[in-house]
C-alpha cells in the first residue's frame, strides 16, 4: 500500500478509470462503473464485519473499504461490528479483512461514518469521524494506527 487516495462511496479508481460503489443488499454487492456511468462489474462481497461504504484506492487493482453492519442484540439493542477490508476489485476476493472495535465517546462504531487512510513510514493510519452530530463539536475524531 504505497499510496492511498481518499474516496467517498463512489470513488474513481485511478488505475482503470472506473467508479466503484457499495450497495447495501443481502449479498453485500460491490459495483464498478465505467467513466460514462455504465455498469462494468458486480462483485459479491464476502464480509464478516459489515456493509462497506467508504473506500480508498490501494496498490494495483485493490481497494481498502471500511464500514459497519447492524445485527439485533436483544430487545431494542443492536451489535454494530465494524471492519476494514483489502479487496481485489477484479475478482472480489477479500485479500485481508479485520474488525475495527474502536468506539467513539457516544459508543458509535469507529467505521460508522467517514474514514480516511494513509501510510506513514511503516504505519497505516486511519482517521474516523463516526458520530452524526447535530451541532459543531459533537463528533470525535478517532485516530488508529497499525504497523505494516
Amino acid at each position: 500500500m504505497s499510496s492511498v487516495n481518499r474516496c467517498a462511496v463512489a470513488s474513481r479508481r485511478a488505475s482503470a478509470s472506473r467508479i466503484s460503489a457499495s450497495r447495501r443488499a443481502a449479498s453485500h454487492e460491490i459495483l464498478t462503473f465505467t467513466p460514462a456511468g455504465e455498469l462494468h462489474r458486480e462483485l459479491v462481497g464476502q464480509s464478516h464485519f459489515g456493509d462497506f461504504q467508504d473506500c480508498v484506492v490501494a496498490e494495483g487493482d485493490c481497494m481498502i473499504w471500511t464500514g459497519i453492519a447492524e445485527y439485533p442484540n436483544g430487545p431494542g439493542g443492536a451489535l454494530q461490528p465494524g471492519g476494514l477490508a483489502n479487496i481485489d476489485m477484479n475478482t472480489g476476493y477479500f485479500r485481508y479483512e479485520v474488525p475495527v472495535t474502536a468506539l467513539s465517546r457516544s459508543g458509535q462504531g469507529g467505521t460508522f461514518n467517514a474514514t480516511h487512510l494513509e501510510v506513514s513510514g511503516d504505519r497505516l493510519r486511519m482517521y474516523a469521524l463516526p458520530d452524526d452530530a447535530d451541532r459543531p463539536g459533537q463528533s470525535c475524531l478517532l485516530v488508529l494506527e497499525a504497523e505494516i
